[in-house]
């Protein structure tokens, strides 16, 4: 194989590589910006599901006091 081949493949797979390793990095960013977009998601479920059990508990105190009197 020629000098000039051999080195013109070099070249082809050291652009390959930065290419993959662009693309690897570009999934990595979008999938990391998914998961916090996930976590933030489960934390405002997480506190809407807080709030209704206070609220549930608020209205069943009320009922008992209601019944109470």
């Amino acid at each position: 194989m020629a000098y000039g081949t051999q080195r013109r493949m070099t070249e082809d797979l050291g652009g390959l590589e930065r290419e993959l390793s662009s693309r690897l990095e570009l999934e990595h960013t979008v999938l990391e910006a998914r998961a916090q977009e996930l976590r933030r998601e489960a934390r405002k479920q997480a506190r809407q599901r807080a709030f209704l059990r206070e609220e549930r508990k608020r209205a069943r105190d009320q009922k008992e006091t209601i019944l109470r009197d």
